[in-house]
């Protein structure tokens, strides 16, 4: 949904057409105002786990003088709680996805989990990487 009103946003400001980049931003604050608590909570499962993750890893790595003796197995702890948040995160899109559409989300088979999860923590990887490079190509 975002890349859908980051792309309008950008096809009205080069071709003069469409909707007014504000009116988007608008349209999607209500959007998103008028989606249920569940659909918000839904996010929620997926980020708090790992922001209070994070931020026990930095608190234990910067203050625990036993750090470096557990540093790989929290830092890869860290890492799964990085792939089960951007897998809520894409289920929350979808969910959103779905409400924009005005169609109903199809069930969950455990087979799509699995896929999107592992498509999350190959996409979400690459990050380290590609976000850096784009910044060095927009800045400029």
């Amino acid at each position: 949904m975002a890349v859908r009103l980051v792309g309008d946003i950008v096809s009205s400001l080069s071709s003069g057409t469409g909707q007014r980049p504000v009116s988007l931003i608008e349209e999607a604050t209500q959007l998103l105002r008028r989606l249920p608590v569940a659909v918000h909570s839904v996010y929620a499962v997926g980020t708090l786990p790992f922001v209070l993750g994070l931020l026990f890893f930095w608190s234990d790595m910067s203050r625990s003088a036993l750090a470096p003796q557990h540093c790989s197995a929290s830092a890869l702890a860290l890492a799964l709680l990085f792939i089960w948040m951007k897998s809520w995160q894409s289920v929350y899109c979808r969910l959103i996805s779905a409400r924009l559409a005005r169609r109903e989300v199809p069930p969950w088979r455990f087979a799509y989990l699995m896929h999107m999860i592992a498509r999350q923590g190959l996409l979400q990887a690459t990050g380290l990487i590609i976000l850096p490079l784009a910044v060095l190509f927009t800045v400029p």
